[in-house]
């Protein structure tokens, strides 16, 4: 599994509170690696205090069946990576993005941080290719993403929004799952047990439930449940742990490391 998480952390976390989820991380046996703290405006990224933390695992997968694998995972051809990123919403004289330049790679966690309206959105956005940069690029597995056909990108990318009901479109709870794996022509390849174990992630529920009558921490489970299944490379999750209690705090970030081996 090559896989990236890529997490917009609440914007009013405090220093206890961030030093706690470190500590959570720490707990999972894998190692921090690249601790950074941006500080200007003008350093990668457009948002002051920003902590960029990124996690990665100190494994070694080879797969002979897939030449450029190994070197991915080694993070010597990262799997997603921005050069000179920029971004401006139209007729607002200044950019949410300016010349961001990141590497995320092989089983990177990576947390922004940042106040309200700093580009962190904005960021998630441009990578999941929902908007397109004002200049720079976004660049896949050493390929820029708009030169990927839309279809294939999206098959490779997770994305999980802020609201989670932004994210549902079928009745039952089984259906939201397999919505994925529908559009993407993949429903024979997902096995029964695999669908099971996915609905038992969400809760104690009927997999006939409607998602809307779910509790708001079942609902961002069952976020996680429809971009799990179809197994992307990387997964953006906007502002994931907003409404959750610290109980699901913990099970959201244990199933993500799960996932992520």
């Amino acid at each position: 599994l090559v896989s990236s998480k890529l997490l917009e952390l609440p914007n009013l976390l405090t220093k206890e509170e961030l030093n706690q989820l470190y500590n959570v991380l720490i707990d999972t046996e894998i190692e921090p690696k690249n601790i950074e703290k941006f500080e200007s405006y003008d350093q990668k990224i457009s948002f002051d205090d920003v902590y960029i933390e990124s996690l990665q695992k100190q494994e070694l997968i080879e797969n002979k069946d897939k030449p450029g694998e190994l070197d991915l995972i080694n993070g010597i051809n990262p799997i997603l990576e921005t050069q000179d990123l920029c971004f401006e919403y139209p007729n607002s004289g200044m950019k949410a993005i300016n010349n961001l330049s990141i590497t995320i790679n092989h089983g990177d966690f990576i947390g922004l941080v940042g106040p309200n309206g700093s580009g962190k959105t904005t960021l998630l956005y441009l990578l999941a290719n929902l908007y397109e940069p004002t200049s720079g690029k976004v660049i896949y597995k050493n390929q820029n993403i708009k030169d990927i056909n839309f279809h294939k990108y999206a098959r490779k990318i997770g994305f999980i929004f802020q609201n989670p009901e932004n994210m549902f479109f079928k009745q039952t709870i089984r259906e939201e799952i397999l919505y994925g794996p529908v559009n993407f022509g993949m429903l024979n390849l997902i096995k029964e047990e695999y669908i099971s174990k996915l609905i038992e992630l969400i809760g104690n529920e009927s997999e006939d439930k409607n998602p809307f009558n779910l509790s708001w921490g079942q609902k961002r489970r069952l976020n996680l449940s429809s971009i799990f299944v179809y197994n992307p490379d990387i997964i953006l999750l906007d502002e994931p742990f907003i409404g959750q209690d610290q109980r699901t705090i913990d099970s959201i970030i244990e199933t993500l490391f799960i996932e992520n081996k």
